[in-house]
């Protein structure tokens, strides 16, 4: 836990343009590390999320501390930790180590800050983690923004612009994806199909994979379970409908990727 002093600093910090001139950095990205997922939003969210992240991205640490921390942060200490929800918020600590995840990542696209080895590690555990995170939670009243599935579309977005993963990675990713969205448990009302657009984007306009393997995704959205109850059924509808509605005007405009409005807008007629 931040005492004040610690909390008064990174106040500071924030309001001097991330200043860390005779500040001991390794110890304060630890305190901040240990302090990820802190309950109080306002801490979370204002004062450890931006500062942790100046101090991964502002060249203020060796190559070898951010691998280092990089390994740390996909450990069951924090991406894994506690991933079947034995605490109730422990979400926060998975969620909010998926953005200083996506910094580094982001980091390395721009400057090799990492290694591939390090990249390829990140994605490979970021995916064993998405496929079991089940804390789907946007906004909660009483510790504000838990939202892991739109901070996985941020790491998602970073990973899919790196050089690091192969055409058949991303392939197996886009289908950890469909695959969360694709259900009549919890219907995602927080953002998230507009932030994971932004990672389909990159690899559309990208071409990460080939047409046919899009193509293929998105026909697959018609293949599901809907069951006969209420309100699973329009649940399951309602998410796909916003993901796909959400690409569909996001690559409407683009005149390379017609073929892939026309199947979107196919997709969605069969579905209705």
């Amino acid at each position: 836990m931040l005492d004040n002093t610690k909390l008064e600093l990174l106040k500071s910090l924030k309001k001097n343009n991330y200043d860390f001139s005779d500040l001991n950095k390794i110890d304060l990205t630890y305190s901040l590390i240990e302090n990820i997922g802190d309950k109080d939003g306002f801490i979370r969210d204002g004062l450890v999320y931006p500062v942790l992240a100046h101090l991964l991205h502002d060249n203020v640490l060796e190559k070898e501390e951010l691998i280092k921390i990089a390994r740390l942060l996909i450990s069951d200490q924090y991406l894994f930790y506690d991933i079947n929800n034995e605490e109730e918020y422990s979400v926060l600590k998975r969620s909010f180590t998926l953005l200083q995840l996506a910094i580094l990542v982001y980091k390395h696209n721009s400057d090799k800050s990492l290694s591939d080895e390090v990249v390829h590690d990140i994605a490979l555990s970021f995916g064993k983690y998405f496929e079991l995170e089940s804390d789907l939670r946007g906004y909660d009243e009483l510790v504000g923004w838990c939202h892991s599935i739109a901070h996985s579309a941020d790491l998602f977005t970073q990973l899919f612009k790196s050089e690091v993963l192969s055409s058949e990675s991303i392939a197996v990713m886009l289908e950890l994806i469909r695959d969360k969205f694709i259900r009549k448990d919890y219907q995602f009302v927080s953002d998230e199909d507009e932030r994971m657009v932004n990672a389909l984007e990159v690899v559309i306009l990208n071409e990460k994979v080939s047409n046919d393997i899009l193509v293929k995704w998105i026909e697959s959205f018609s293949i599901f379970e809907k069951g006969e109850e209420w309100p699973g059924i329009y649940i399951i509808l309602a998410n796909i409908k916003h993901i796909l509605r959400s690409l569909y005007f996001r690559i409407l405009d683009n005149d390379t990727h017609k073929d892939l409005v026309k199947v979107i807008k196919e997709t969605l007629n069969k579905i209705k």
